[in-house]
């Protein structure tokens, strides 16, 4: 079962989760659409796994309504975003 039916069972997991949510490829795009290049995505899936320790109560939810033997960072990442761009003068501006 994906996470995003798991969620649409829920409307306020929905808005307070998914909507906004930025797609992976979307975020990889952004850079090279911009003119930025060699473009490093790092996953932080310790950072949301983390998440599970929170008491608010929409987490709960969303755990919740998860497939069994799944958790969050199967479905949701935390990226550290890097690039480079080269300047008018051809120096390597990050």
């Amino acid at each position: 079962m994906a996470f995003e039916f798991c969620v649409l069972r829920d409307i306020e997991a929905l808005v307070g989760c998914v909507t906004g949510a930025e797609l992976v490829y979307e975020t990889r795009d952004q850079p090279i659409a911009t003119g930025f290049s060699e473009i490093v995505l790092t996953p932080k899936s310790h950072y949301i796994d983390a998440l599970t320790s929170w008491e608010d109560p929409l987490y709960r939810k969303i755990v919740e309504a998860l497939p069994p033997g799944s958790k969050p960072s199967d479905f949701i990442v935390s990226l550290d975003v890097t690039a480079g761009k080269l300047c008018k003068s051809n120096c390597k501006c990050l």
